[in-house]
């Protein structure tokens, strides 16, 4: 394991997931991919590059993941502890903050509760539901003197694409072509102050706080070249279980 440069990483968990709710009662980031939850993959990748610090502002069915986490069978199988603001901890081990954010609360919101739990000015945020290879060291040295980066990441679309000429009479057909555009897959790299000073109380990360930030500073955006999958449904876990030859 790589030496801790000692980041925090909020991790995203406490949305409604309607779409994958109407299938399961399980939270998306407790579905099992190859007998492990979406969320302890995304907790081991991190740790790979020395990350151990995770904080998790929950909301919908966290009653769930506070009986996931407080499991001892977990807590042996994963390899982690469930910590708190005071409780002293070996720096080897994976450490888990867990706490209601209230299920109300947007994303934004839980990210300002989060920050309590740590003193340090740069943190990462990410999504619970996102499966990637991005590359943190890469990634924290290309936001070294940025106060906002994101990562983005080339996909396809998910429809074919039609060129259309005079009287709508149909030139040419693309299936499924590279966007033109990357996309915002998280893994964000923000600064604590950054946050602090442009959050106000009713707006949100994406469509709110990201823009303003735009206007105001250089916001870095680190091109991610490996592999992102997304999973907002369950569809996309059934995909995924099969990239993973899971049956």
């Amino acid at each position: 394991m790589k030496k801790n440069p000692k980041i925090p990483v909020i991790i995203l968990c406490g949305g409604k997931g309607s779409r994958f709710s109407k299938i399961t009662e399980n939270p998306k980031q407790l579905s099992l991919l190859n007998k492990k939850p979406l969320i302890m993959h995304i907790i081991d990748h991190f740790f790979k590059f020395g990350l151990n610090d995770f904080i998790l502002p929950l909301g919908h069915k966290k009653k769930m993941f506070f009986n996931f986490f407080k499991s001892k069978k977990n807590k042996k199988k994963y390899k982690y502890n469930l910590v708190n603001q005071n409780t002293k901890v070996p720096s080897i081990k994976k450490n888990i903050f867990i706490f209601d954010a209230k299920k109300n609360s947007n994303k934004l919101q839980r990210i300002l509760k989060s920050l309590r739990f740590f003193k340090q000015e740069k943190f990462i945020v990410t999504y619970g539901d996102g499966i990637s290879n991005v590359n943190i060291k890469s990634l924290l040295k290309f936001s070294k003197n940025s106060e906002c980066t994101i990562t983005s990441f080339k996909t396809r679309s998910q429809y074919g694409h039609v060129v259309l000429g005079k009287n709508n009479v149909l030139k040419k057909f693309i299936e499924k072509p590279f966007l033109k555009e990357p996309v915002n897959i998280g893994f964000y790299v923000f600064k604590k102050n950054i946050i602090l000073k442009n959050s106000t109380k009713n707006i949100d990360l994406e469509d709110s706080l990201l823009p303003k930030l735009i206007k105001k500073t250089k916001i870095k955006s680190y091109l991610h070249k490996g592999y992102f999958y997304s999973v907002d449904n369950q569809k996309d876990l059934d995909q995924l279980k099969k990239i993973y030859g899971q049956k």
